[in-house]
């Protein structure tokens, strides 16, 4: 062998044996969750999350985990539960909890409220754009019907964990926004 051929034979070998640049991370189950779950709260309230961390020791669970979630400066609780054991598909059911996005709570309760009302609604609630709630707390909306100019106060009253209402107009009609269970 001459010592040309040596350095040629060391590159080929080093060549071959190095990492492909390319080559997909593997995610964490927490990375994975959190990669699902922006997304989804973003198409869910029109805005996107500021951040998302879940707990590094999350896995596939019956029960709840806690993830923390930053929106606008407002941190809270976000609970997920995934029903995958591959982290490579998680499929994560989520509830934001304690906290209202006052343009998201505004938009559904104008698709609300009409059946109360009668007709299509303009919605203006008072308060920040993200705020934190506890049961019991309250937000004023006013309510216009863009037809006649007439205009009404409704009071939504949180009165669960993860920020359900109860909304009450001076008529006294009254739903219950969001609907339904999660979970």
């Amino acid at each position: 062998m001459t010592l040309r051929a040596l350095p040629l034979a060391t590159l080929v070998l080093v060549a071959s044996c190095g990492s492909e640049p390319n080559a997909p991370a593997e995610l964490s189950y927490a990375d994975a969750t959190e990669q699902a779950i922006s997304p989804r709260f973003e198409e869910a309230y029109g805005v996107p999350l500021t951040s998302l961390e879940c707990p590094d020791d999350l896995s596939a669970s019956a029960q709840p985990a806690t993830c923390t979630a930053t929106l606008d400066g407002v941190t809270f609780d976000l609970m997920v539960k995934n029903n995958s054991a591959d982290p490579a598909s998680v499929l994560a059911d989520w509830q934001a909890m304690g906290v209202l996005v006052r343009e998201k709570t505004e938009a559904d309760l104008a698709d609300l409220l009409p059946t109360l009302a009668g007709g299509p609604v303009e919605v203006a609630c008072d308060g920040d754009a993200v705020r934190l709630v506890a049961i019991d707390d309250t937000l004023s909306c006013g309510i216009t019907n863009p037809e006649t100019g007439e205009t009404e106060t409704a009071t939504a009253t949180v009165f669960t964990d993860d920020g359900r209402v109860r909304i009450a107009t001076a008529a006294g009609e009254a739903a219950t926004y969001p609907a339904g269970d999660w979970f």
